[in-house]
């Protein structure tokens, strides 16, 4: 990737979702021997090697059952395999519907850089795909 397409991409409007990224550097983890099955559940299913799998799990609950603290985990975990992809509500940044496909983009060239040229390309051809609304996306 030239460094003209280095400069598109990182100038997509993106945020700052990594699981150890400063905005987050108060994230918990999960106390050993608790959320076991739930652990087990997403491990599963992020080995499942099948194109009928769903490829987002969508992890919801109650106000307080440590979803986030879960999130934090599993990212903690699989951080050097590069499959998983965690958005969070914790911030504004991270809960803007805005900055969803931008920032997958991003993470996706810094996870695959072969990915950036192309990337870059679809940037170059849209300067402002990162301002415009989801449906025009």
């Amino acid at each position: 990737m030239s460094r003209a397409q280095t400069e598109l991409v990182n100038s997509l409007p993106h945020a700052e979702t990594r699981y150890d990224a400063v905005s987050r550097f108060s994230a918990s983890s999960c106390l050993e021997g608790t959320k076991v099955d739930l652990m087990r559940l997403i491990h599963g299913w992020v080995r499942i090697n099948d194109s009928q799998k769903p490829r987002i799990f969508w992890l919801c609950g109650l106000a307080g059952t440590r979803k986030s603290t879960i999130a934090q985990n599993i990212a903690q975990e699989l951080d050097t395999s590069h499959t998983l992809g965690v958005f969070s509500r914790n911030s504004a940044d991270c809960s803007s519907a805005l900055l969803v496909f931008s920032t997958i983009a991003r993470q996706l060239v810094l996870a695959l850089p072969e990915l950036g040229a192309r990337i870059a390309d679809a940037i170059d051809a849209n300067r402002d795909v990162g301002k415009l609304v989801m449906n025009v996306k």
